[in-house]
């Protein structure tokens, strides 16, 4: 949980990022916090010490802050002091010779309400700090020591008492208490108490002696400050996450590492990447160590009858030998083996013998290669197959594959990486004068597939693009489930005393403009044919809509956005009517959805329906009425056949409220469908530039029957 008047910063290596906060304002004090937090192995071990620059009357300033073990420091009021922007770091500080330093991330100050007030207190440097918390580690000494003098008093009381009381209930227990723990039996109990509790009451630490304050008590912080960032990693529980060196550890110096099918875990490279200045000389058979400053000789603890790939990035002379024993300059491997890489084979495999710990690895020739190591890339992982060059590559050796690891070929590889983002993603296919957007479904291989077309019809004064059909689709485009060929998803509007609605498919609709996008890409409706693949579909469309039967009275102006998206599987479709005059409507009907009870065939689609003001349901199978209310944001319908299951939901989403609307699920059995109405308004007059608006959100999907 995030604090308020805290700031939040993450260095990731020498990256360091604003995450949260930056809000700071003049004036001031004791309020704000800068929390770090560390990512990457590079930061494990380091003392860390943030910086801050800004500036104070026109000069440059910088001041440092010790990090505590929280990473995190007040901002004091003197940074505070005016407004201005304040950039902050972070470094790092190992040993004697690492040091990682983060980019600055700018905050501003702001005027404040505060400013003039009273001089800022002095920032307190760096020795300041150090002395500071080296106190604070004293008075945490001091404070263990008084709590030692209270037991010793306490003890010594408990003592006395028991020995001036009469009768003493047990004497057992008194002459056991005269036993020390360092073995001596003293002549009264009282005196071997006392005996050992005497150290709790000296004034100062003394190493080793019961009852101090060691060494391993303190806490890494304090050690690092105490040892100039030098502290050394023993005792128990030592061994810490944030005490480590890079590649301090590896696979061979533990008992814990993870193991597949019994071998390393194939996904760590063996090999650590330090390099001894030695170079193997000779021909396969026998390999001699010898010692050169431009030699590269890679040494890796491995196991005895294990196949291991080796791997480097670079044309050379790779040779590769191992033995029982860990070998040094002037030594000589039996059975090595000298490979001359060719242009492009870049590796080979060695396996180890039934005695052999040790595998040893050159990779330059010192007369030829000049190579420093930031040139050279080795990678060795434990092997079980090999995976021979597909048709028409070019490899000169055969590779190996990790040990636990499935082998596939590159146009495997290809082909179900492409089917897993061709199940995931949304496809737009134009063909002629209709384009058809294909939603994915939770049963693999199955879309919804919207069909759009251009449709001009004088009949009904038509002449717009709109959604015709919508079927659940397989890969090769052929029908499985019919959900509705009369759609009416795109909302449509009923004057009073007219003889129709207008809008979607009942017409008096004129297309202006109409934009189409996938991911962000306009596509245009004119050009050839495509198909092609995406996340996302946006429409953008406006029109002209005239009185029902009257070419000469425009009525509305409309806009209409509708977005398809493969992530969430959702089709929202968003309305906007502007009135051209003043115009009494009964009927608002913009959020609108149909569906089939069954298909063509005969499976059914649509066998149950729940409304969300009391989430009561009904059966869809017998004839119904009265299926709604005025308080209903979301209608389900669902029902499933022997290939899936299918799901429609509609859910009206709107800021403005009128009284008389009304939400309700209509059966129209004659057409073997029900509707589901948002009439957003009821009988309402609309003013001229008056604008209605509506959004709904539809998800249609078709998934596995569970079993």
């Amino acid at each position: 949980m995030s604090l308020e008047g805290t700031i939040y910063l993450e260095a990731e290596e020498g990256q360091l990022s604003l995450k949260q906060g930056g809000f700071l304002t003049e004036g001031t004090a004791g309020y704000w916090q800068i929390q770090f937090s560390f990512f990457g192995r590079a930061w494990n071990g380091l003392s860390k010490t943030a910086v801050i620059t800004w500036n104070q009357n026109g000069e440059p300033k910088s001041q440092h802050f010790l990090l505590n073990h929280s990473d995190n420091f007040i901002i004091p009021a003197g940074l505070l002091a005016e407004p201005g922007a304040v950039y902050i770091g972070v470094f790092g500080i190992g040993g004697k010779t690492i040091r990682l330093s983060t980019n600055f991330v700018r905050l501003d100050v702001r005027p404040g309400s505060w400013a003039g007030q009273q001089p800022p207190e002095p920032l307190p440097d760096i020795y300041q700090q150090i002395i500071a918390r080296l106190q604070e580690v004293t008075a945490e000494a001091q404070t263990v020591l008084l709590q030692a003098e209270a037991l010793a008093q306490a003890a010594n009381s408990r003592i006395d008492q028991a020995l001036t009381a009469a009768p003493v209930p047990n004497l057992s227990e008194l002459a056991d208490l005269r036993l020390g723990t360092d073995g001596t039996r003293y002549g009264a109990a009282g005196e071997a108490v006392r005996k050992q509790l005497t150290l709790l009451n000296e004034d100062k630490l003394d190493k080793n002696a019961a009852g101090s304050i060691s060494y391993g008590m303190l806490s890494q912080e304090v050690r690092e400050i105490l040892t100039s960032g030098n502290a050394a990693v023993v005792g128990k529980e030592a061994v810490l996450a944030e005490n480590l060196a890079d590649k301090a550890v590896t696979p061979e110096k533990t008992t814990f590492f993870r193991k597949t099918r019994g071998a390393v875990d194939p996904s760590k490279n063996l090999f650590n990447g330090d390099y001894l200045r030695i170079y193997m000389t000779g021909t396969t058979g026998k390999l001699a160590l010898s010692q050169n400053d431009k030699g590269k000789l890679a040494v890796l603890e491995i196991q005895p009858n294990t196949s291991y790939s080796i791997t480097v990035n670079i044309h050379t002379t790779l040779k590769v030998g191992s033995s029982s024993r860990l070998l040094s300059a002037g030594d000589a491997i039996d059975g090595g083996i000298n490979i001359s890489m060719g242009t492009d084979a870049y590796q080979t495999v060695r396996t180890t013998g039934p005695n052999d710990r040790y595998l040893y690895v050159s990779v330059t020739n010192p007369a030829t290669d000049n190579l420093d190591d930031s040139e050279v890339y080795l990678k060795v992982i434990a092997s079980d197959k090999a995976v021979l060059p597909e048709e028409n590559e070019i490899y000169n050796a055969v590779r190996y594959t990790p040990n636990g690891i499935d082998v596939y070929s590159r146009g495997q590889v290809d082909n179900m990486f492409n089917t897993a983002l061709d199940s995931q993603s949304l496809k737009v296919r134009k063909r002629g004068q209709d384009f058809y957007i294909y939603l994915p479904c939770s049963k693999n291989g199955v879309f919804l597939r919207y069909a759009y077309r251009r449709v001009d019809s004088d009949k009904i004064n038509m002449h717009q693009w709109r959604i015709l059909t919508t079927d659940f689709v397989n890969q090769q485009d052929n029908v499985l489930f019919s959900l509705d060929t009369q759609t009416e998803w795109e909302g449509a509007v009923l004057e009073v005393d007219a003889p129709d609605f207008i809008g979607g498919y009942h017409g008096n609709e004129i297309n202006q403009k109409f934009s189409l996008f996938l991911d962000g890409r306009p596509l245009s409706v004119d050009s050839a044919d495509f198909f092609l693949t995406g996340r996302e579909v946006r429409i953008f469309s406006q029109s002209l809509l005239n009185r029902s039967g009257d070419l000469n009275t425009p009525l509305f102006l409309r806009w209409k956005a509708q977005v398809w998206n493969a992530v969430d599987r959702t089709f929202i479709n968003e309305n906007r009517w502007k009135a051209l005059q003043q115009v009494e409507i009964s009927q608002a009907k913009l959020c609108m959805v149909s569906c089939r009870y069954q298909d063509p065939y005969g499976n059914p689609l649509a066998q149950y329906a729940r409304k969300n003001d009391d989430f009561s349901y009904i059966g869809l199978g017998q004839p119904f009425s009265g299926f709604g209310g005025k308080d209903i944001s979301r209608f389900d319908i669902w029902g499933k056949n022997n290939d899936g299951a299918v799901s429609l939901a509609i859910e009206q989403i709107q800021t403005e409220q009128y009284a008389n609307r009304s939400q309700f699920l209509s059966d129209f059995r004659e057409q073997k469908r029900c509707k589901v109405y948002f009439d957003v308004t009821g009988r309402y007059t609309m003013q001229q530039d008056e604008t209605l608006t509506s959004r709904a959100k539809i998800q249609v999907d078709f998934a596995p029957v569970l079993t």
